[in-house]
């Protein structure tokens, strides 16, 4: 079988398990979100979840848990410039 030429990446992904205040029910909840890359503590990962979290009446409190997978993804070089693009 012939190689395929392909492209490769070996990223970080930081899983964020976080307490949350649901503000209508008035309850503790809590919710996972998925990153990419690393974050050097806990108050900047809450900074970025943040970011993500798009719900005005849960409040984001405490970042209870976290960890860093590292994966390597693949494509070939057909599907990566139909998806790619140019930043010259």
């Amino acid at each position: 079988m012939a190689r395929i030429p392909s492209v490769t990446r070996t990223l970080k992904t930081t899983f964020a398990l976080v307490k949350a205040v649901d503000i209508d029910n008035e309850k503790m909840v809590d919710l996972e979100f998925k990153l990419s890359r690393t974050y050097k503590d806990e108050q900047a990962l809450l900074k970025a979840v943040n970011k993500l979290h798009n719900n005005p009446n849960v409040k984001l409190v405490k970042v209870m848990d976290s960890r860093v997978e590292t994966h390597k993804y693949a494509c070939t070089e057909d599907e990566y410039l139909s998806v790619a693009h140019i930043i010259d």
